[in-house]
């Protein structure tokens, strides 16, 4: 998909909103990471954009503490629009649809990953470097979260 997904535009304009509320951004950061992992077996071939979704997440923690500051803000509101999407039970398709309702969601991620690839790879190769920080052991957080 290489136009915006329906209704994304109404997601950035929510994550512009949520830049000002840290405790929000935080709040919606542990639900995503408590979805992400409910939705762990639902359809293997999802793997690859679910372990993305994670880094994008531990990225945005990062941001969100202040460790990590490699990133633009239109990155970090595009970001933020996907995993909105991502959390929001009742979007374009909705996600009490079995492997179907995860598939909208998918297809946003992607769309958003696309853009910012080489800015999650940046943040990975970060995250290697500085272990222990906000953006660290991802699955230790999404354990405690």
């Amino acid at each position: 998909m290489k136009q915006r997904p329906r209704r994304f535009t109404a997601y950035e304009s929510r994550a512009r909103a949520l830049l000002r509320s840290p405790e929000k951004l935080l709040r919606l950061l542990r639900k995503a990471g408590a979805k992400l992992d409910r939705t762990t077996g639902a359809a293997d071939r999802f793997d690859a954009l679910r372990a993305d979704l994670a880094d994008l997440i531990d990225l945005l923690r990062a941001w969100a503490a202040g460790e990590y500051t490699g990133v633009s803000a239109g990155f970090v509101v595009t970001i933020l629009a996907a995993v909105l999407y991502f959390v929001t039970p009742f979007d374009v398709v909705f996600d009490y649809i079995p492997v179907v309702g995860l598939l909208d969601d998918a297809t946003v991620i992607a769309f958003a990953l696309r853009s910012t690839r080489e800015t999650l790879d940046a943040f990975r190769q970060w995250r290697g470097e500085h272990p222990g920080t906000a953006g660290g052991d991802a699955e230790e957080r999404r354990r405690t979260a």
